[in-house]
Protein backbone atom coordinates (compact mmCIF):
# COMPACT_ATOMS: atom_id res chain seq x y z
CA UNK A 1 0.00 0.00 0.00
CA UNK A 2 2.90 2.38 0.75
CA UNK A 3 4.21 1.84 -2.79
CA UNK A 4 0.80 2.72 -4.19
CA UNK A 5 0.63 5.86 -2.08
CA UNK A 6 4.12 6.78 -3.29
CA UNK A 7 2.95 6.32 -6.89
CA UNK A 8 -0.05 8.56 -6.21
CA UNK A 9 2.08 11.32 -4.67
CA UNK A 10 4.49 11.06 -7.61
CA UNK A 11 1.65 11.47 -10.12
CA UNK A 12 0.31 14.50 -8.24
CA UNK A 13 3.80 16.03 -8.09
CA UNK A 14 4.21 15.55 -11.85
CA UNK A 15 0.93 17.34 -12.53
CA UNK A 16 1.89 20.23 -10.23
CA UNK A 17 5.31 20.64 -11.88
CA UNK A 18 3.65 20.74 -15.31
CA UNK A 19 1.20 23.43 -14.18
CA UNK A 20 4.00 25.51 -12.61
CA UNK A 21 6.05 25.23 -15.82
CA UNK A 22 3.12 26.31 -17.99
CA UNK A 23 2.56 29.34 -15.75
CA UNK A 24 6.27 30.21 -15.99
CA UNK A 25 6.09 29.97 -19.80
CA UNK A 26 3.06 32.26 -19.78
CA UNK A 27 5.03 34.82 -17.75
CA UNK A 28 8.00 34.44 -20.11
CA UNK A 29 5.80 35.20 -23.12
CA UNK A 30 4.43 38.28 -21.35
CA UNK A 31 7.97 39.51 -20.69
CA UNK A 32 9.29 39.04 -24.22
CA UNK A 33 6.29 40.84 -25.74
CA UNK A 34 7.37 43.85 -23.68
CA UNK A 35 10.97 43.52 -24.88
CA UNK A 36 10.91 42.39 -28.51
CA UNK A 37 8.92 43.24 -31.64
CA UNK A 38 9.43 39.77 -33.13
CA UNK A 39 9.28 36.68 -30.90
CA UNK A 40 9.94 33.92 -33.43
CA UNK A 41 12.52 31.53 -31.99
CA UNK A 42 12.40 33.02 -28.48
CA UNK A 43 8.82 32.27 -27.40
CA UNK A 44 9.85 28.78 -26.20
CA UNK A 45 6.66 27.37 -27.74
CA UNK A 46 8.41 24.03 -28.18
CA UNK A 47 8.72 23.75 -24.40
CA UNK A 48 5.01 24.48 -24.14
CA UNK A 49 4.25 21.62 -26.53
CA UNK A 50 6.57 19.35 -24.57
CA UNK A 51 5.00 20.22 -21.23
CA UNK A 52 1.50 19.78 -22.64
CA UNK A 53 2.50 16.32 -23.84
CA UNK A 54 4.00 15.43 -20.47
CA UNK A 55 0.94 16.86 -18.73
CA UNK A 56 -1.33 14.51 -20.72
CA UNK A 57 0.89 11.56 -19.81
CA UNK A 58 0.80 12.52 -16.13
CA UNK A 59 -2.98 12.83 -16.24
CA UNK A 60 -3.25 9.32 -17.70
CA UNK A 61 -0.75 8.05 -15.14
CA UNK A 62 -2.72 9.73 -12.34
CA UNK A 63 -5.95 8.08 -13.49
CA UNK A 64 -4.26 4.67 -13.68
CA UNK A 65 -2.74 5.09 -10.23
CA UNK A 66 -6.17 6.02 -8.85
CA UNK A 67 -7.59 2.87 -10.41
CA UNK A 68 -4.83 0.80 -8.80
CA UNK A 69 -5.15 2.40 -5.36
CA UNK A 70 -8.93 2.73 -5.07
CA UNK A 71 -10.46 0.22 -7.50
CA UNK A 72 -7.60 -2.27 -7.05
CA UNK A 73 -7.16 -2.70 -10.80
CA UNK A 74 -3.59 -3.68 -11.66
CA UNK A 75 -2.46 -1.81 -14.79
CA UNK A 76 1.19 -1.67 -15.81
CA UNK A 77 2.89 1.72 -16.11
CA UNK A 78 5.82 0.43 -18.15
CA UNK A 79 4.63 2.51 -21.14
CA UNK A 80 5.28 5.62 -19.04
CA UNK A 81 8.97 4.80 -18.64
CA UNK A 82 9.28 3.81 -22.31
CA UNK A 83 8.08 7.29 -23.33
CA UNK A 84 10.75 9.09 -21.28
CA UNK A 85 13.64 8.58 -23.79
CA UNK A 86 11.54 10.14 -26.54
CA UNK A 87 10.91 13.25 -24.48
CA UNK A 88 14.59 13.47 -23.55
CA UNK A 89 15.51 13.32 -27.25
CA UNK A 90 12.95 16.03 -28.01
CA UNK A 91 14.38 18.27 -25.30
CA UNK A 92 17.94 17.65 -26.48
CA UNK A 93 17.20 18.49 -30.11
CA UNK A 94 15.33 21.72 -29.41
CA UNK A 95 17.74 22.65 -26.64
CA UNK A 96 20.67 22.60 -29.08
CA UNK A 97 18.75 24.48 -31.78
CA UNK A 98 17.22 27.09 -29.44
CA UNK A 99 18.60 30.52 -30.22
CA UNK A 100 19.87 32.75 -27.45
CA UNK A 101 17.21 35.08 -26.05
CA UNK A 102 19.34 37.33 -23.84
CA UNK A 103 22.96 37.55 -24.91
CA UNK A 104 25.83 39.48 -23.37
CA UNK A 105 29.05 40.32 -25.21
CA UNK A 106 32.09 38.54 -23.78
CA UNK A 107 34.86 38.59 -26.36
CA UNK A 108 38.00 37.83 -24.35
CA UNK A 109 36.75 36.55 -21.03
CA UNK A 110 39.04 38.93 -19.13
CA UNK A 111 38.41 40.20 -15.64
CA UNK A 112 37.29 43.52 -17.08
CA UNK A 113 34.78 41.84 -19.36
CA UNK A 114 33.56 39.68 -16.51
CA UNK A 115 33.03 42.78 -14.39
CA UNK A 116 31.11 44.40 -17.24
CA UNK A 117 28.89 41.32 -17.49
CA UNK A 118 28.12 41.46 -13.78
CA UNK A 119 27.16 45.13 -14.07
CA UNK A 120 25.10 44.42 -17.18
CA UNK A 121 23.35 41.51 -15.46
CA UNK A 122 22.48 43.78 -12.54
CA UNK A 123 21.12 46.35 -14.99
CA UNK A 124 18.99 43.75 -16.79
CA UNK A 125 17.68 42.38 -13.50
CA UNK A 126 16.77 45.88 -12.37
CA UNK A 127 14.99 46.64 -15.63
CA UNK A 128 13.22 43.29 -15.54
CA UNK A 129 12.07 43.81 -11.98
CA UNK A 130 10.54 47.11 -12.99
CA UNK A 131 8.94 45.54 -16.06
CA UNK A 132 7.43 42.81 -13.91
CA UNK A 133 5.95 45.28 -11.44
CA UNK A 134 2.49 45.57 -13.01
CA UNK A 135 1.44 48.32 -10.62
CA UNK A 136 4.56 50.44 -11.32
CA UNK A 137 4.38 51.66 -7.74
CA UNK A 138 8.03 52.68 -7.67
CA UNK A 139 7.80 54.71 -10.86
CA UNK A 140 7.51 58.46 -10.61
CA UNK A 141 5.86 58.82 -14.02
CA UNK A 142 2.76 60.97 -14.11
CA UNK A 143 0.17 60.90 -16.87
CA UNK A 144 1.67 64.01 -18.45
CA UNK A 145 5.07 62.26 -18.52
CA UNK A 146 3.58 59.22 -20.23
CA UNK A 147 1.84 61.50 -22.73
CA UNK A 148 5.18 63.14 -23.53
CA UNK A 149 6.89 59.77 -23.93
CA UNK A 150 4.11 58.44 -26.14
CA UNK A 151 4.38 61.48 -28.41
CA UNK A 152 8.11 60.77 -28.71
CA UNK A 153 7.33 57.15 -29.58
CA UNK A 154 4.83 58.18 -32.24
CA UNK A 155 7.27 60.64 -33.76
CA UNK A 156 10.02 58.01 -33.92
CA UNK A 157 7.67 55.57 -35.65
CA UNK A 158 6.33 58.09 -38.18
CA UNK A 159 9.58 59.95 -38.85
CA UNK A 160 12.24 57.24 -38.59
CA UNK A 161 10.02 54.19 -39.33
CA UNK A 162 11.90 52.18 -36.72
CA UNK A 163 9.25 49.46 -36.89
CA UNK A 164 10.70 48.40 -40.26
CA UNK A 165 13.68 46.90 -38.40
CA UNK A 166 12.65 43.26 -38.03
CA UNK A 167 14.75 42.74 -34.91
CA UNK A 168 13.79 45.98 -33.23
CA UNK A 169 13.86 45.53 -29.45
CA UNK A 170 12.82 47.65 -26.50
CA UNK A 171 16.50 48.28 -25.79
CA UNK A 172 17.04 49.59 -29.35
CA UNK A 173 14.10 51.96 -29.03
CA UNK A 174 15.24 53.07 -25.59
CA UNK A 175 18.72 53.92 -26.84
CA UNK A 176 17.32 55.72 -29.88
CA UNK A 177 14.98 57.92 -27.83
CA UNK A 178 17.21 58.21 -24.76
CA UNK A 179 14.27 57.08 -22.62
CA UNK A 180 14.61 54.31 -20.00
CA UNK A 181 13.13 50.97 -21.05
CA UNK A 182 10.78 50.69 -18.10
CA UNK A 183 9.36 54.17 -18.81
CA UNK A 184 8.53 53.12 -22.37
CA UNK A 185 6.96 49.89 -21.13
CA UNK A 186 4.92 51.68 -18.48
CA UNK A 187 3.71 54.22 -21.03
CA UNK A 188 2.61 51.54 -23.46
CA UNK A 189 1.12 49.23 -20.80
CA UNK A 190 -0.64 51.83 -18.67
CA UNK A 191 -1.23 54.80 -20.96
CA UNK A 192 -2.23 52.80 -24.06
CA UNK A 193 -2.87 49.26 -22.76
CA UNK A 194 -0.41 47.76 -25.26
CA UNK A 195 2.68 45.61 -25.09
CA UNK A 196 5.79 46.66 -27.03
CA UNK A 197 5.17 43.74 -29.40
CA UNK A 198 1.57 44.82 -30.13
CA UNK A 199 2.54 48.48 -30.56
CA UNK A 200 5.30 47.85 -33.10
CA UNK A 201 3.38 45.23 -35.06
CA UNK A 202 0.35 47.50 -35.36
CA UNK A 203 2.57 49.91 -37.30
CA UNK A 204 3.84 47.04 -39.45
CA UNK A 205 0.28 46.01 -40.31
CA UNK A 206 -0.58 49.62 -41.15
CA UNK A 207 2.47 49.83 -43.44
CA UNK A 208 1.46 46.55 -45.09
CA UNK A 209 -2.06 47.84 -45.77
CA UNK A 210 -0.67 51.07 -47.22
CA UNK A 211 1.48 49.08 -49.63
CA UNK A 212 -1.53 47.01 -50.67
CA UNK A 213 -3.53 50.16 -51.34
CA UNK A 214 -0.68 51.49 -53.49
CA UNK A 215 -0.80 48.33 -55.61
CA UNK A 216 2.45 46.74 -54.44
CA UNK A 217 0.75 43.32 -54.38
CA UNK A 218 0.63 43.44 -58.19
CA UNK A 219 4.43 43.33 -58.24
CA UNK A 220 5.35 41.48 -55.05
CA UNK A 221 4.00 38.59 -53.01
CA UNK A 222 2.08 39.28 -49.81
CA UNK A 223 4.83 37.65 -47.78
CA UNK A 224 7.49 39.73 -49.52
CA UNK A 225 5.59 42.90 -48.65
CA UNK A 226 5.20 41.70 -45.06
CA UNK A 227 8.95 41.18 -44.76
CA UNK A 228 9.52 44.69 -46.13
CA UNK A 229 7.28 45.97 -43.34
CA UNK A 230 9.34 44.39 -40.57
CA UNK A 231 7.82 40.94 -40.09
CA UNK A 232 10.23 38.02 -40.05
CA UNK A 233 7.97 34.97 -40.42
CA UNK A 234 4.81 34.02 -42.29
CA UNK A 235 3.11 32.51 -39.24
CA UNK A 236 3.62 35.55 -36.99
CA UNK A 237 2.57 37.91 -39.80
CA UNK A 238 -0.66 36.02 -40.48
CA UNK A 239 -1.47 35.79 -36.76
CA UNK A 240 -0.81 39.47 -36.02
CA UNK A 241 -2.63 40.67 -39.14
CA UNK A 242 -5.75 38.63 -38.38
CA UNK A 243 -5.76 39.74 -34.74
CA UNK A 244 -5.74 43.38 -35.80
CA UNK A 245 -7.97 43.35 -38.90
CA UNK A 246 -10.11 40.26 -38.27
CA UNK A 247 -9.18 38.93 -41.74
CA UNK A 248 -6.34 36.98 -43.26
CA UNK A 249 -3.99 39.01 -45.53
CA UNK A 250 -5.36 37.39 -48.69
CA UNK A 251 -8.99 37.95 -47.62
CA UNK A 252 -8.19 41.57 -46.79
CA UNK A 253 -6.62 42.02 -50.23
CA UNK A 254 -9.82 40.78 -51.86
CA UNK A 255 -11.86 43.39 -49.98
CA UNK A 256 -9.63 46.10 -51.43
CA UNK A 257 -10.29 44.86 -54.96
CA UNK A 258 -14.03 44.78 -54.29
CA UNK A 259 -13.96 48.41 -53.19
CA UNK A 260 -12.13 49.59 -56.29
Amino acid sequence: MCLKHLSLSGAISGLLYCIITLLALKEHKKQITNLFSNIKGISLSWIGKLVNGIFIIWVVAFILVILRVIVQIEITLSWFFVSIPFFISYIGYHGFTQQVIFQLDNNEGTLNNQAEIVVENQHINKEQAQLNDSSYKKSGLQEKDMERIFIALENSMKTDSLFLQENLSLQDLSENLKIPQHHITQTLNIYKGLSFYDYINAYRVEAFINKLQKGDSDKFSLLGIAFDCGFNSKSSFNRVFKNITGKSPSAFKKTLHLNT
